[in-house]
Protein backbone atom coordinates (compact mmCIF):
# COMPACT_ATOMS: atom_id res chain seq x y z
CA UNK A 1 0.00 0.00 0.00
CA UNK A 2 2.85 2.37 0.85
CA UNK A 3 4.44 1.82 -2.58
CA UNK A 4 1.07 2.23 -4.32
CA UNK A 5 0.40 5.53 -2.55
CA UNK A 6 3.96 6.78 -3.07
CA UNK A 7 3.87 5.95 -6.78
CA UNK A 8 0.43 7.56 -7.05
CA UNK A 9 1.69 10.75 -5.41
CA UNK A 10 4.75 10.71 -7.67
CA UNK A 11 2.62 10.46 -10.81
CA UNK A 12 0.21 13.04 -9.40
CA UNK A 13 2.99 15.55 -8.74
CA UNK A 14 4.22 15.40 -12.32
CA UNK A 15 0.71 15.70 -13.72
CA UNK A 16 -0.18 18.51 -11.33
CA UNK A 17 2.87 20.51 -12.42
CA UNK A 18 1.69 20.10 -16.01
CA UNK A 19 -1.80 21.34 -15.17
CA UNK A 20 -0.61 24.24 -13.03
CA UNK A 21 1.95 25.54 -15.53
CA UNK A 22 -0.79 25.68 -18.17
CA UNK A 23 -2.64 28.13 -15.94
CA UNK A 24 0.23 30.09 -14.37
CA UNK A 25 1.69 31.12 -17.71
CA UNK A 26 -1.58 32.17 -19.35
CA UNK A 27 -1.05 35.86 -18.40
CA UNK A 28 2.51 35.72 -19.79
CA UNK A 29 1.41 34.17 -23.07
CA UNK A 30 -1.45 36.64 -23.48
CA UNK A 31 0.90 39.58 -22.90
CA UNK A 32 3.34 38.14 -25.45
CA UNK A 33 1.02 37.17 -28.31
CA UNK A 34 -2.38 38.65 -27.34
CA UNK A 35 -5.69 36.97 -26.58
CA UNK A 36 -6.19 35.89 -30.19
CA UNK A 37 -2.64 34.47 -30.26
CA UNK A 38 -3.41 32.48 -27.11
CA UNK A 39 -6.66 31.28 -28.70
CA UNK A 40 -4.70 30.17 -31.79
CA UNK A 41 -2.21 28.32 -29.54
CA UNK A 42 -5.11 26.49 -27.86
CA UNK A 43 -6.75 25.63 -31.16
CA UNK A 44 -3.46 24.40 -32.60
CA UNK A 45 -2.81 21.93 -29.80
CA UNK A 46 -6.45 20.81 -29.75
CA UNK A 47 -5.95 19.82 -33.41
CA UNK A 48 -2.61 18.07 -32.82
CA UNK A 49 -3.88 16.07 -29.83
CA UNK A 50 -6.90 14.97 -31.84
CA UNK A 51 -4.86 13.98 -34.92
CA UNK A 52 -2.33 12.11 -32.77
CA UNK A 53 -4.89 9.39 -32.09
CA UNK A 54 -4.77 8.42 -35.79
CA UNK A 55 -0.99 8.29 -35.99
CA UNK A 56 -0.28 6.50 -32.70
CA UNK A 57 -3.10 3.94 -33.15
CA UNK A 58 -2.91 3.65 -29.35
CA UNK A 59 -0.44 0.78 -29.76
CA UNK A 60 1.14 1.71 -26.44
CA UNK A 61 -2.05 0.69 -24.65
CA UNK A 62 -1.72 -2.77 -26.17
CA UNK A 63 1.86 -2.90 -24.92
CA UNK A 64 0.77 -1.97 -21.40
CA UNK A 65 -2.03 -4.57 -21.47
CA UNK A 66 0.04 -7.54 -22.68
CA UNK A 67 3.73 -6.81 -22.12
CA UNK A 68 3.06 -6.01 -18.45
CA UNK A 69 2.77 -9.77 -17.87
CA UNK A 70 6.27 -10.57 -19.16
CA UNK A 71 9.01 -11.15 -16.62
CA UNK A 72 11.43 -8.26 -16.10
CA UNK A 73 14.34 -10.57 -16.97
CA UNK A 74 12.85 -11.39 -20.39
CA UNK A 75 14.70 -8.62 -22.25
CA UNK A 76 14.43 -10.45 -25.56
CA UNK A 77 10.65 -10.83 -25.32
CA UNK A 78 10.27 -7.22 -24.20
CA UNK A 79 12.45 -6.14 -27.11
CA UNK A 80 10.25 -7.93 -29.61
CA UNK A 81 7.15 -6.29 -28.17
CA UNK A 82 8.83 -2.86 -27.99
CA UNK A 83 10.16 -2.81 -31.55
CA UNK A 84 6.85 -4.13 -32.84
CA UNK A 85 5.27 -0.79 -31.91
CA UNK A 86 8.28 1.49 -32.47
CA UNK A 87 8.60 1.05 -36.24
CA UNK A 88 4.87 1.64 -36.99
CA UNK A 89 4.92 4.66 -34.66
CA UNK A 90 7.83 6.19 -36.56
CA UNK A 91 6.27 5.65 -39.98
CA UNK A 92 2.82 6.84 -38.95
CA UNK A 93 4.29 9.88 -37.17
CA UNK A 94 6.07 10.96 -40.35
CA UNK A 95 2.84 10.46 -42.30
CA UNK A 96 1.05 12.68 -39.76
CA UNK A 97 3.64 15.43 -40.31
CA UNK A 98 3.00 15.37 -44.06
CA UNK A 99 -0.81 15.32 -43.79
CA UNK A 100 -1.00 18.18 -41.27
CA UNK A 101 1.36 20.28 -43.40
CA UNK A 102 -0.79 19.74 -46.51
CA UNK A 103 -4.02 20.53 -44.62
CA UNK A 104 -2.66 23.69 -42.97
CA UNK A 105 -4.24 26.15 -45.49
CA UNK A 106 -7.69 24.61 -44.91
CA UNK A 107 -7.25 24.71 -41.13
CA UNK A 108 -6.10 28.32 -41.25
CA UNK A 109 -9.18 29.43 -43.17
CA UNK A 110 -11.68 27.36 -41.16
CA UNK A 111 -10.54 27.69 -37.53
CA UNK A 112 -7.80 30.36 -37.33
CA UNK A 113 -9.57 33.31 -38.95
CA UNK A 114 -7.32 32.93 -42.03
CA UNK A 115 -4.15 33.64 -40.01
CA UNK A 116 -1.16 31.72 -38.56
CA UNK A 117 -0.54 29.57 -41.69
CA UNK A 118 3.25 29.31 -41.22
CA UNK A 119 2.77 28.50 -37.53
CA UNK A 120 0.40 25.63 -38.36
CA UNK A 121 2.85 24.28 -40.94
CA UNK A 122 5.72 24.37 -38.45
CA UNK A 123 3.64 22.65 -35.79
CA UNK A 124 3.30 19.60 -38.06
CA UNK A 125 6.68 18.43 -36.71
CA UNK A 126 5.03 17.95 -33.30
CA UNK A 127 2.94 15.14 -34.80
CA UNK A 128 6.06 12.94 -34.96
CA UNK A 129 7.13 13.58 -31.37
CA UNK A 130 3.57 13.15 -30.03
CA UNK A 131 3.22 9.81 -31.82
CA UNK A 132 6.56 8.42 -30.67
CA UNK A 133 6.14 9.59 -27.09
CA UNK A 134 2.53 8.47 -26.59
CA UNK A 135 3.46 4.87 -27.47
CA UNK A 136 6.98 4.68 -26.02
CA UNK A 137 6.07 5.98 -22.56
CA UNK A 138 3.77 2.98 -21.98
CA UNK A 139 6.94 0.88 -21.72
CA UNK A 140 7.63 2.35 -18.27
CA UNK A 141 4.05 1.80 -17.12
CA UNK A 142 4.06 -1.81 -18.33
CA UNK A 143 7.27 -2.45 -16.39
CA UNK A 144 5.81 -0.65 -13.32
CA UNK A 145 8.64 1.91 -13.38
CA UNK A 146 6.31 4.64 -12.18
CA UNK A 147 8.97 7.00 -10.83
CA UNK A 148 10.94 6.99 -14.08
CA UNK A 149 7.70 7.37 -16.02
CA UNK A 150 6.74 10.37 -13.89
CA UNK A 151 10.13 12.06 -14.36
CA UNK A 152 10.06 11.58 -18.14
CA UNK A 153 6.43 12.68 -18.32
CA UNK A 154 7.27 15.79 -16.33
CA UNK A 155 10.12 16.60 -18.73
CA UNK A 156 7.91 16.07 -21.77
CA UNK A 157 5.04 18.15 -20.44
CA UNK A 158 7.05 20.94 -18.84
CA UNK A 159 10.30 21.64 -20.73
CA UNK A 160 8.85 22.15 -24.25
CA UNK A 161 6.09 24.31 -22.77
CA UNK A 162 8.60 26.50 -20.94
CA UNK A 163 10.59 26.83 -24.16
CA UNK A 164 7.39 27.89 -25.93
CA UNK A 165 6.78 30.57 -23.29
CA UNK A 166 10.41 31.72 -23.60
CA UNK A 167 10.31 31.91 -27.41
CA UNK A 168 6.96 33.72 -27.43
CA UNK A 169 8.11 36.21 -24.78
CA UNK A 170 11.49 36.96 -26.35
CA UNK A 171 10.19 37.47 -29.88
CA UNK A 172 6.56 38.44 -29.13
CA UNK A 173 5.63 36.01 -31.86
CA UNK A 174 3.63 32.75 -31.81
CA UNK A 175 5.70 31.25 -34.63
CA UNK A 176 8.93 31.52 -32.64
CA UNK A 177 7.24 30.05 -29.59
CA UNK A 178 6.15 27.00 -31.63
CA UNK A 179 9.66 26.70 -33.09
CA UNK A 180 11.18 26.52 -29.61
CA UNK A 181 8.46 24.07 -28.55
CA UNK A 182 8.79 21.71 -31.55
CA UNK A 183 12.58 21.39 -31.27
CA UNK A 184 12.47 20.60 -27.53
CA UNK A 185 9.44 18.33 -27.84
CA UNK A 186 11.11 16.12 -30.43
CA UNK A 187 14.32 15.94 -28.37
CA UNK A 188 12.50 14.69 -25.25
CA UNK A 189 10.45 12.18 -27.30
CA UNK A 190 13.62 10.71 -28.82
CA UNK A 191 15.19 10.54 -25.34
CA UNK A 192 12.14 8.59 -24.12
CA UNK A 193 12.54 6.08 -26.94
CA UNK A 194 16.30 5.75 -26.37
CA UNK A 195 15.97 5.10 -22.61
CA UNK A 196 13.36 2.40 -23.23
CA UNK A 197 15.45 0.81 -25.99
CA UNK A 198 18.42 0.48 -23.61
CA UNK A 199 16.33 -1.73 -21.32
CA UNK A 200 15.53 -4.34 -23.96
CA UNK A 201 17.40 -6.37 -26.53
CA UNK A 202 17.18 -5.31 -30.15
CA UNK A 203 14.74 -7.68 -31.81
CA UNK A 204 12.98 -8.11 -35.12
CA UNK A 205 9.43 -6.70 -35.01
CA UNK A 206 6.74 -9.37 -34.92
CA UNK A 207 3.80 -9.16 -37.28
CA UNK A 208 1.80 -11.40 -34.92
CA UNK A 209 2.39 -9.06 -31.95
CA UNK A 210 1.55 -5.99 -34.01
CA UNK A 211 -1.64 -7.70 -35.18
CA UNK A 212 -2.56 -8.54 -31.58
CA UNK A 213 -1.95 -4.95 -30.48
CA UNK A 214 -3.79 -3.51 -33.45
CA UNK A 215 -6.82 -5.75 -32.83
CA UNK A 216 -6.86 -4.61 -29.21
CA UNK A 217 -6.05 -0.93 -29.87
CA UNK A 218 -7.90 -0.13 -33.11
CA UNK A 219 -11.27 0.32 -31.37
CA UNK A 220 -9.48 2.35 -28.70
CA UNK A 221 -7.99 4.56 -31.41
CA UNK A 222 -11.40 5.30 -32.91
CA UNK A 223 -12.73 5.73 -29.39
CA UNK A 224 -9.96 8.20 -28.59
CA UNK A 225 -10.80 10.15 -31.75
CA UNK A 226 -14.43 10.25 -30.65
CA UNK A 227 -13.32 11.14 -27.12
CA UNK A 228 -11.08 13.86 -28.51
CA UNK A 229 -13.97 15.26 -30.52
CA UNK A 230 -16.20 15.07 -27.45
CA UNK A 231 -13.62 16.91 -25.40
CA UNK A 232 -12.59 19.46 -28.04
CA UNK A 233 -15.59 19.82 -30.34
CA UNK A 234 -16.87 22.80 -28.38
CA UNK A 235 -13.61 24.67 -29.11
CA UNK A 236 -14.13 24.25 -32.87
CA UNK A 237 -17.73 25.50 -32.69
CA UNK A 238 -16.76 28.45 -30.48
CA UNK A 239 -13.85 29.32 -32.80
CA UNK A 240 -16.08 29.25 -35.85
CA UNK A 241 -19.04 31.07 -34.27
CA UNK A 242 -17.43 33.38 -31.67
CA UNK A 243 -13.75 33.82 -32.67
CA UNK A 244 -10.31 32.92 -31.28
CA UNK A 245 -10.51 35.23 -28.27
CA UNK A 246 -13.63 33.42 -27.03
CA UNK A 247 -11.78 30.11 -27.50
CA UNK A 248 -9.01 31.38 -25.22
CA UNK A 249 -11.43 32.39 -22.45
CA UNK A 250 -13.41 29.16 -22.70
CA UNK A 251 -10.19 27.13 -22.63
CA UNK A 252 -9.22 28.68 -19.29
CA UNK A 253 -12.52 27.54 -17.79
CA UNK A 254 -12.15 24.11 -19.36
CA UNK A 255 -8.56 23.65 -18.16
CA UNK A 256 -9.51 24.53 -14.61
CA UNK A 257 -12.43 22.09 -14.63
CA UNK A 258 -10.20 19.45 -16.22
CA UNK A 259 -8.42 19.17 -12.87
CA UNK A 260 -11.31 16.86 -11.99
CA UNK A 261 -10.41 14.50 -14.84
CA UNK A 262 -6.71 14.72 -14.00
CA UNK A 263 -7.36 13.08 -10.62
CA UNK A 264 -8.17 9.81 -12.41
CA UNK A 265 -4.83 9.77 -14.22
CA UNK A 266 -2.49 8.50 -11.46
CA UNK A 267 -5.11 6.01 -10.29
CA UNK A 268 -5.81 4.62 -13.78
CA UNK A 269 -2.19 4.38 -14.85
CA UNK A 270 -1.31 2.24 -11.87
CA UNK A 271 -4.53 0.24 -11.87
CA UNK A 272 -4.05 -0.83 -15.49
CA UNK A 273 -0.56 -2.06 -14.61
CA UNK A 274 -1.81 -4.26 -11.72
CA UNK A 275 -5.34 -5.26 -12.80
CA UNK A 276 -4.58 -7.45 -15.86
CA UNK A 277 -2.60 -10.05 -13.92
CA UNK A 278 -5.23 -10.39 -11.17
CA UNK A 279 -8.07 -10.42 -13.72
CA UNK A 280 -6.42 -13.02 -15.95
CA UNK A 281 -5.76 -15.24 -12.93
CA UNK A 282 -9.44 -15.46 -12.11
CA UNK A 283 -10.00 -12.64 -9.62
CA UNK A 284 -12.68 -10.81 -11.61
CA UNK A 285 -15.03 -10.05 -8.70
CA UNK A 286 -12.17 -8.70 -6.60
CA UNK A 287 -11.01 -6.57 -9.55
CA UNK A 288 -14.47 -5.01 -9.92
CA UNK A 289 -14.48 -4.33 -6.17
CA UNK A 290 -11.14 -2.51 -6.24
CA UNK A 291 -12.27 -0.44 -9.25
CA UNK A 292 -15.40 0.54 -7.30
CA UNK A 293 -13.31 1.50 -4.26
CA UNK A 294 -10.96 3.55 -6.46
CA UNK A 295 -13.97 5.26 -8.05
CA UNK A 296 -15.30 6.29 -4.64
CA UNK A 297 -11.86 7.54 -3.61
CA UNK A 298 -11.80 9.61 -6.82
CA UNK A 299 -15.21 11.12 -5.97
CA UNK A 300 -13.96 12.01 -2.49
CA UNK A 301 -11.28 14.20 -4.05
CA UNK A 302 -13.22 15.69 -6.95
CA UNK A 303 -16.37 16.68 -5.03
CA UNK A 304 -14.25 19.02 -2.92
CA UNK A 305 -12.36 20.36 -5.95
CA UNK A 306 -15.55 21.06 -7.90
CA UNK A 307 -17.05 22.90 -4.95
CA UNK A 308 -13.92 25.07 -4.67
CA UNK A 309 -13.76 25.77 -8.41
CA UNK A 310 -17.39 26.86 -8.55
CA UNK A 311 -17.11 29.24 -5.61
CA UNK A 312 -13.73 30.79 -6.48
CA UNK A 313 -13.76 30.72 -10.27
CA UNK A 314 -14.61 34.37 -10.90
CA UNK A 315 -11.66 35.43 -8.73
CA UNK A 316 -9.33 32.97 -10.49
CA UNK A 317 -10.42 34.10 -13.96
CA UNK A 318 -9.83 37.77 -13.11
CA UNK A 319 -6.28 36.96 -12.02
CA UNK A 320 -5.45 34.82 -15.08
CA UNK A 321 -6.76 37.27 -17.70
CA UNK A 322 -5.55 40.43 -15.97
CA UNK A 323 -8.98 42.08 -15.97
CA UNK A 324 -12.58 41.31 -15.09
CA UNK A 325 -14.18 39.18 -17.79
CA UNK A 326 -17.94 39.48 -18.13
CA UNK A 327 -19.45 36.04 -18.75
CA UNK A 328 -23.19 35.45 -18.43
CA UNK A 329 -24.11 32.77 -15.87
CA UNK A 330 -20.44 32.12 -15.00
CA UNK A 331 -21.20 30.03 -11.91
CA UNK A 332 -23.66 27.91 -13.89
CA UNK A 333 -21.10 27.48 -16.69
CA UNK A 334 -18.45 26.27 -14.24
CA UNK A 335 -20.84 23.96 -12.40
CA UNK A 336 -22.23 22.36 -15.57
CA UNK A 337 -18.84 22.06 -17.27
CA UNK A 338 -17.35 20.68 -14.06
CA UNK A 339 -20.14 18.10 -13.69
CA UNK A 340 -19.70 17.14 -17.34
CA UNK A 341 -15.97 16.59 -16.89
CA UNK A 342 -16.68 14.73 -13.65
CA UNK A 343 -18.97 12.40 -15.64
CA UNK A 344 -16.29 12.05 -18.31
CA UNK A 345 -13.72 11.08 -15.68
CA UNK A 346 -16.17 8.64 -14.06
CA UNK A 347 -16.63 6.73 -17.30
CA UNK A 348 -12.90 5.89 -17.29
CA UNK A 349 -13.44 3.58 -14.33
CA UNK A 350 -16.02 1.65 -16.35
CA UNK A 351 -13.62 1.59 -19.30
CA UNK A 352 -11.14 -0.29 -17.12
CA UNK A 353 -13.56 -3.22 -17.17
CA UNK A 354 -14.05 -2.84 -20.92
CA UNK A 355 -10.29 -3.17 -21.45
CA UNK A 356 -9.87 -6.03 -19.00
CA UNK A 357 -12.56 -8.02 -20.79
CA UNK A 358 -10.95 -7.17 -24.13
CA UNK A 359 -14.23 -5.74 -25.46
CA UNK A 360 -12.59 -2.55 -26.68
CA UNK A 361 -15.13 -2.20 -29.50
CA UNK A 362 -17.75 -1.42 -26.84
CA UNK A 363 -15.86 1.74 -25.86
CA UNK A 364 -16.17 2.93 -29.46
CA UNK A 365 -19.98 2.69 -29.36
CA UNK A 366 -20.25 4.37 -25.97
CA UNK A 367 -18.18 7.32 -27.18
CA UNK A 368 -20.38 7.55 -30.27
CA UNK A 369 -23.47 7.64 -28.03
CA UNK A 370 -22.10 10.81 -26.45
CA UNK A 371 -20.67 12.35 -29.62
CA UNK A 372 -24.00 12.53 -31.46
CA UNK A 373 -25.79 14.73 -28.87
CA UNK A 374 -22.58 16.79 -28.48
CA UNK A 375 -22.60 17.76 -32.17
CA UNK A 376 -26.32 18.55 -32.16
CA UNK A 377 -26.32 20.53 -28.90
CA UNK A 378 -23.17 22.55 -29.69
CA UNK A 379 -24.61 23.46 -33.08
CA UNK A 380 -27.96 24.51 -31.59
CA UNK A 381 -26.95 26.13 -28.30
CA UNK A 382 -23.66 28.02 -28.85
CA UNK A 383 -25.16 30.62 -31.28
CA UNK A 384 -27.79 31.62 -28.71
CA UNK A 385 -26.18 30.84 -25.32
CA UNK A 386 -22.47 31.17 -26.09
CA UNK A 387 -20.16 29.22 -23.78
CA UNK A 388 -23.11 28.29 -21.54
CA UNK A 389 -24.40 26.28 -24.51
CA UNK A 390 -21.03 24.51 -24.74
CA UNK A 391 -21.16 23.68 -21.00
CA UNK A 392 -24.70 22.26 -21.31
CA UNK A 393 -23.57 20.17 -24.29
CA UNK A 394 -20.60 18.75 -22.38
CA UNK A 395 -22.71 17.84 -19.35
CA UNK A 396 -25.49 16.14 -21.32
CA UNK A 397 -23.12 14.24 -23.64
CA UNK A 398 -21.07 12.61 -20.89
CA UNK A 399 -24.16 11.90 -18.82
CA UNK A 400 -25.57 9.97 -21.79
CA UNK A 401 -22.38 7.87 -21.94
CA UNK A 402 -22.61 6.99 -18.24
CA UNK A 403 -26.26 5.96 -18.61
CA UNK A 404 -25.55 3.81 -21.66
CA UNK A 405 -22.45 2.11 -20.27
CA UNK A 406 -24.31 1.12 -17.11
CA UNK A 407 -26.61 -1.06 -19.20
CA UNK A 408 -23.78 -3.59 -19.72
CA UNK A 409 -20.98 -2.87 -17.27
CA UNK A 410 -21.88 -2.48 -13.63
CA UNK A 411 -19.65 -1.46 -10.73
CA UNK A 412 -22.39 -2.76 -8.40
CA UNK A 413 -22.91 0.65 -6.81
CA UNK A 414 -25.13 0.18 -3.75
CA UNK A 415 -26.71 2.31 -1.04
CA UNK A 416 -23.49 2.29 0.98
CA UNK A 417 -21.59 3.80 -1.96
CA UNK A 418 -24.27 6.48 -2.38
CA UNK A 419 -24.23 7.24 1.35
CA UNK A 420 -20.50 7.89 1.19
CA UNK A 421 -20.98 10.14 -1.86
CA UNK A 422 -23.78 12.06 -0.11
CA UNK A 423 -21.53 12.70 2.88
CA UNK A 424 -18.75 14.00 0.62
CA UNK A 425 -21.20 16.48 -0.94
CA UNK A 426 -22.42 17.62 2.48
CA UNK A 427 -18.85 18.14 3.74
CA UNK A 428 -17.99 20.12 0.58
CA UNK A 429 -20.48 22.81 1.60
CA UNK A 430 -17.80 24.08 4.01
CA UNK A 431 -16.20 25.89 1.05
CA UNK A 432 -19.00 28.49 0.91
CA UNK A 433 -18.64 29.92 4.47
CA UNK A 434 -14.82 29.95 4.15
CA UNK A 435 -15.11 32.03 0.94
CA UNK A 436 -17.47 34.40 2.77
CA UNK A 437 -15.16 34.79 5.78
CA UNK A 438 -11.94 35.15 3.76
CA UNK A 439 -13.07 37.08 0.73
CA UNK A 440 -10.12 37.35 -1.68
CA UNK A 441 -9.18 40.93 -2.59
CA UNK A 442 -5.77 40.11 -4.12
CA UNK A 443 -3.95 37.05 -5.45
CA UNK A 444 -2.33 36.17 -2.10
CA UNK A 445 -5.60 36.35 -0.22
CA UNK A 446 -7.20 34.28 -3.00
CA UNK A 447 -4.56 31.57 -2.53
CA UNK A 448 -4.99 31.69 1.24
CA UNK A 449 -8.79 31.50 1.09
CA UNK A 450 -8.73 28.66 -1.44
CA UNK A 451 -6.12 26.76 0.61
CA UNK A 452 -8.13 27.12 3.82
CA UNK A 453 -11.23 25.85 1.99
CA UNK A 454 -9.45 22.74 0.74
CA UNK A 455 -7.78 22.09 4.10
CA UNK A 456 -11.16 22.38 5.80
CA UNK A 457 -12.77 19.94 3.35
CA UNK A 458 -10.06 17.27 3.40
CA UNK A 459 -9.57 17.70 7.14
CA UNK A 460 -13.26 17.04 7.78
CA UNK A 461 -13.16 14.06 5.41
CA UNK A 462 -10.16 12.60 7.26
CA UNK A 463 -11.97 13.12 10.57
CA UNK A 464 -15.47 11.97 9.63
CA UNK A 465 -14.63 9.30 7.04
CA UNK A 466 -11.71 7.64 8.83
CA UNK A 467 -13.37 4.20 8.71
CA UNK A 468 -13.80 4.42 4.93
CA UNK A 469 -10.17 5.42 4.41
CA UNK A 470 -8.91 2.53 6.55
CA UNK A 471 -11.15 0.06 4.70
CA UNK A 472 -9.88 1.37 1.35
CA UNK A 473 -6.29 0.90 2.52
CA UNK A 474 -6.99 -2.72 3.52
CA UNK A 475 -8.73 -3.38 0.18
CA UNK A 476 -5.71 -2.16 -1.81
CA UNK A 477 -3.34 -4.27 0.30
CA UNK A 478 -5.39 -7.43 -0.21
CA UNK A 479 -5.83 -6.80 -3.93
CA UNK A 480 -2.11 -6.49 -4.62
CA UNK A 481 -1.63 -9.99 -3.22
CA UNK A 482 -4.16 -11.48 -5.64
CA UNK A 483 -2.04 -10.97 -8.76
CA UNK A 484 0.62 -13.28 -7.33
CA UNK A 485 -1.52 -16.42 -7.27
CA UNK A 486 -4.24 -17.89 -9.50
CA UNK A 487 -7.72 -18.24 -8.07
CA UNK A 488 -8.22 -21.75 -6.64
CA UNK A 489 -10.28 -24.09 -8.83
CA UNK A 490 -13.33 -25.15 -6.73
CA UNK A 491 -13.49 -28.45 -8.67
CA UNK A 492 -10.06 -29.45 -7.43
CA UNK A 493 -9.44 -30.74 -3.85
CA UNK A 494 -7.70 -28.31 -1.52
CA UNK A 495 -3.99 -29.07 -1.03
CA UNK A 496 -3.13 -31.00 2.13
CA UNK A 497 -0.59 -29.09 4.24
CA UNK A 498 2.71 -30.83 4.92
CA UNK A 499 3.13 -32.11 8.49
CA UNK A 500 5.18 -29.91 10.76
CA UNK A 501 8.51 -31.44 11.68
Amino acid sequence: MKKFLFDTLFITFGGMVNRVKGLLFIPVIMMAVGKDGYGAFVQLFVTIKLAKAFTSLDLGQGFQRYASQLEKSDRKGLGQHFYSILLPSLLLGLLGVLVLYLLSPVLSRSFFEGKFLETIQLSAVIMLSETLYSNANKFYLARKQFKLYSVINLLYDLVPYLMFVLGSWLYKDLFMGILFYAATDLSVALLTVALAARRVKVAKPSAAILKQYFRYSAPLTLSEVEGGLLDKLDRYFISNMMGLEAVGIYNIIHRMCSLLDFVTMPIRKQMMSYLPKAWDRGHQAESVGIIRTSFLFFLLITVGLLSGLTVYFEDILTYLTGDKVEIDYLYLVVALLGLGILASASKRFYYLMVKLRGNTMDQLWYQLAGLIPAVILNFLLIPSLGILGAAISTFVSYLVILIVINTRYSLEIDWKFMAHLGSFIAIALVVWPVRTLIGPVNVWQLLMSLSVSMIAYFGLVALLKRRFLLDAKDAFLEFRKLGRNPKPDPSQPAPVPSPTI
